[in-house]
């Protein structure tokens, strides 16, 4: 194992070796820093390669083609652009971030493993994000448009930022969870698995349809138009639905906190006639004057101190 630094001090491809303090492109097993005076752009474009680290500073990493393995840490103080090729990230010691902007319009970023932090701005407009196990945690307005897959969670959280599902995306992840941040649908979407809005999150509808088929926390603020099909299994603690937001409850739900129908516009919650919703303390179901609850299913009270328990629908 050899550390291997980027000496040249313009824009290169990474296989060309008098770019390297060696004079030999990287091998299987070397610890690699591309970390240039100005900023240049490093551009892998063939072959096979297992690195044991990986880091990059004022540079941008491009991945055109082949394949490129880190195995043991990776730090991307640069921007990452992905247009083809692989790029696969192994759970590691090292700094495991992304610190700035990473933009995939082909190719595959997958994620093996750790956790991956992303600070900068993440865009993908056709590539595959595949997150095996891991987890990965965009903390920046970006705009999801591809796929994203594997058994891992895709984090959104960003305090004072927006994230765009856009128009193409599709999700087979482990679990989705929204914290901190606004995420806005571009259209309708389907998904099959564990999702989370916590408190403190947004999801804007824009007018469409997110029919959840797993287990759903619903526990933030859904805006702006549209509907919510729950048709799995979750909870709602501390639920705002506001703006023309209508959910409908066909699996069976538990009320741990208050729920709140459209305080700035109509909203409506149903529980279907599969559906069943528990109220599990003495929070409320509110509804003003332009929002309502109806009940074609099963509505139980458990909980809450007492038979009546406080509990109110109003």
């Amino acid at each position: 194992m050899s550390l291997i630094s980027w000496t040249g001090t313009l824009s290169g491809l990474w296989s060309t070796g008098s770019n390297w303090s060696t004079g030999n492109a990287p091998q299987n097993g070397d610890d690699v820093q591309i970390e240039p005076t100005a900023a240049i752009t490093v551009t892998y474009n063939t072959g096979s390669l297992f690195l044991d680290q990986l880091a990059t500073a004022n540079a941008t990493l491009s991945v055109t083609g082949g394949t490129l393995n880190v195995l043991n840490g990776y730090d991307f103080g640069g921007a990452l652009a992905f247009s083809g090729g692989l790029l696969e990230l192994a759970a590691g010691n090292g700094g495991d971030a992304f610190g700035s902007n990473v933009t995939e319009t082909g190719g595959v970023l997958r994620l093996q493993g750790g956790a991956l932090a992303q600070g900068g701005t993440f865009t993908e407009t056709a590539g595959t994000l595949a997150i095996s196990n891991g987890q990965f945690l965009d903390h920046d307005a970006g705009a999801f448009s591809g796929a994203v897959s594997g058994d891992g969670r895709l984090i959104l959280d960003d305090v004072g930022g927006q994230i765009t599902l856009g128009s193409g995306f599709s999700a087979s992840v482990g679990a989705i969870e929204i914290q901190n941040t606004e995420v806005s649908l571009s259209e309708s979407l389907t998904y099959a698995k564990t999702f989370a809005l916590d408190q403190g999150g947004t999801l804007g509808l824009n007018g469409y349809t997110l029919t959840l088929k797993g287990s759903a926390g619903l526990n933030g603020t859904i805006t702006n138009g549209g509907v919510i099909n729950a048709t799995g299994t979750g909870h709602m603690n501390g639920l705002l639905l506001d703006s023309g937001v209508d959910l409908s409850v066909s699996g069976t739900f538990i009320q741990a906190g208050n729920i709140a129908l459209g305080s700035a516009g109509s909203a409506t919650l149903a529980v279907a006639k599969s559906g069943t919703l528990q109220l599990s303390n003495n929070g409320t179901i509110f509804a003003d004057s332009s929002g309502s609850f109806s009940n074609a299913g099963l509505l139980i009270k458990t909980g809450g101190g007492s038979a009546n328990g406080g509990s109110s629908v109003t």
